[in-house]
């Protein structure tokens, strides 16, 4: 299993062996080198196609030879159909379409051509993928999250899948908000998970984004039903979105909640558990009794019932 986003990941993980996610196959864009699309491709019968798109050439080479059980794709998604240059170092690594620090061979500079797909198209009835569904899909597309939903709007409503998309919530209100907005618009429910993605803000979250007429069909999902009782997912609209995506010891409104970079977060949970640990008086906690204790006085606390909005 992937070492980042553990709880997106397991929970993905729990609801393709629970059955739960729709019939279709699986997008991982941004999929970087394969191995959350391999976890899907793990548990996914094997009637699911999953597609793992990513722009540099070497993950996609990398995919290719590690990973038979997935069909890697070099581009990445977009509202318009088109090729872009994107420089890049040898030895380096691309997150969509950012490049991050490169390894031993970089400095010599590259160009790469990069098409950009609509979802849309690749389902069209000439595209890439016609005659399938979609079921899920895993957008982690640093920032172009709009743009990729507005690439995708006929799909969406008409194959009606699971979907995740990342946002940083604090860094850009009106941002944040158009993205819930288009969200809710084509039909879908919003389910932030309250787990730390992308660098350097501490505010980063998934949100897991479930068609509003599926909803009942979750009831009763252990794996929703834990993450719920354990406090790390709660439904959210335009305006809930900013009460969630602080760091562990930031107050609304400050400066460190605004912008908490993983060092104040990283500092802030040292400091937590420093303190905590300092109050026990009778010893280190069994974190197997903990876990007990939070399900039995939060059981109540269900999937469904945290929707403010209810219906």
């Amino acid at each position: 299993m992937p070492q980042t986003e553990t709880l997106l990941t397991a929970l993905l993980h729990g609801l393709l062996l629970e059955g739960r996610v729709p019939p279709g196959s699986v997008i991982d864009a941004g999929a970087f080198d394969g191995q959350t699309a391999c976890e899907y491709a793990s548990v996914a019968p094997a009637t699911r196609r999953v597609h793992a798109l990513d722009p540099t050439p070497g993950n996609v080479a990398f995919m290719t030879k590690r990973f038979p059980n997935i069909s890697p794709m070099l581009g990445g998604l977009g509202s318009t159909a088109r090729n872009i240059s994107v420089a890049t170092t040898a030895g380096a690594q691309l997150h969509g379409l950012h490049e991050s620090s490169g390894g031993p061979e970089a400095g010599r500079a590259a160009v790469t051509t990069v098409p950009i797909y609509r979802i849309d198209d690749l389902f069209a009835p000439a595209g890439a993928w016609a005659g399938e569904r979609l079921g899920l899909a895993h957008l982690d597309v640093e920032g172009a999250e709009l743009d990729v939903l507005r690439g995708a709007e006929d799909t969406l409503r008409t194959h009606r899948p699971f979907f995740v998309v990342e946002l940083f919530v604090h860094k850009n209100a009106s941002y944040t908000r158009e993205l819930l907005g288009i969200i809710r618009r084509l039909g879908f429910h919003a389910y932030v998970i309250e787990e730390q993605c992308g660098r350097p803000r501490g505010d980063g979250r998934n949100l897991l984004c479930v068609p509003s007429e599926a909803r009942g069909s979750l009831h009763g999902s252990p794996s929703l039903d834990l993450l719920a009782a354990s406090r790390r997912l709660f439904a959210v609209d335009e305006l809930s979105i900013f009460d969630r995506g602080y760091g562990p010891c930031c107050r609304p409104g400050t400066a460190c909640a605004k912008g908490c970079h993983y060092r104040c977060v990283g500092t802030c949970l040292q400091r937590m558990f420093q303190g905590f640990n300092t109050s026990l008086r009778d010893g280190p906690l069994d974190p197997r009794t903990h876990a007990a204790n939070e399900w039995a006085t939060q059981s109540m606390h269900r999937f469904v019932s945290v929707d403010r909005r209810g219906g």
